[in-house]
């Protein structure tokens, strides 16, 4: 079953301040983790493509932008900007289109009894 994942993204207009400015510009993303990555000592995760949605953004872009993640069943990675200057990572599980938010360390052992690769 499929849930959808919807993040703001923060600053999409032309002129965003950068990031020496005391803003870290680092937008949101999804990825899915498939397992663990052996070589490099991480999880093996792809980026999943989001579709934009401009239709509650304010007049210059700054914001109201939100980005729409389609997914499957599944662990996910989320990188969420949850306000100008913060941004949080945590993980989603993602069974018959229910969210349930985990750790980094939930996740690793959610991996070591589920995945195909372990």
């Amino acid at each position: 079953m499929r849930a959808t994942i919807k993040l703001e993204m923060f600053a999409m207009y032309e002129n965003a301040p950068p990031k020496y400015m005391g803003w870290n510009k680092e937008q949101s993303a999804v990825a899915r983790v498939e397992g663990f990555n052996h070589q490099a000592g991480g999880l093996r995760k792809v980026y999943i493509h989001g579709y934009l949605d401009y239709s509650k953004a304010n007049s210059k872009g700054s914001r109201g932008i939100y980005k729409l993640y389609f997914v499957d069943d599944g662990l996910y990675e989320v990188t969420e900007r949850t306000a100008w200057r913060r941004v949080e990572q945590y993980y989603l599980l993602i069974t018959n289109g229910q969210k349930n938010r985990m750790t980094l360390e939930e996740a690793i052992a959610w991996l070591e009894t589920n995945a195909k690769d372990k």
